[in-house]
């Protein structure tokens, strides 16, 4: 799973962030969650850290899109297809984001079904974060704030 963006480098917060991520409900002994893709088992009030895992190209047509939102909106507006090497060329220069905390920016860009629930997350101030166009966030802090929206 990968944040795809044209933002160069990451910002700052300046103050907490809250956001939303998929989850599945783990217990609710501990009031835990689990994320979505890679499993990862999130207790109330404990910030997890991580580097950011950085990649910069032009070439991203193997880039693992974080959803179908992402990659759409990157396909219709920005790259070109090359039919003899079956490979997409970005004009712009591209940062994929692989390694870092996935988040989405509002409740309504966070997808869900019955399988799965939205919980709410905080990013805490000086974090380092990168936004796309389509309501996502990566992070390298980030907190499960115990809040279950859905």
């Amino acid at each position: 799973m990968c944040l795809v963006t044209y933002q160069r480098k990451s910002i700052k917060l300046d103050k907490d962030l809250i956001v939303y991520k998929e989850t599945y409900l783990q217990s609710t002994i501990d009031d835990s969650v689990r994320s979505l893709v890679q499993q990862f088992k999130y207790q109330v009030n404990k910030i997890y850290h991580c580097e950011l895992g950085i990649y910069h190209s032009r070439y991203l047509g193997s880039a693992e899109f974080a959803d179908y939102t992402s990659q759409r909106y990157y396909q219709k507006r920005f790259w070109l297809y090359l039919w003899n090497k079956l490979r997409y060329i970005n004009p712009r220069p591209l940062t994929e984001i692989s390694l870092g905390f996935h988040a989405y920016t509002t409740i309504k860009r966070a997808k869900s079904d019955s399988a799965l629930t939205i919980s709410e997350f905080m990013i805490p101030a000086g974090s380092e974060v990168f936004y796309d166009k389509t309501g996502m966030i990566v992070s390298n802090n980030i907190m499960f704030t115990g809040k279950i929206i859905k």
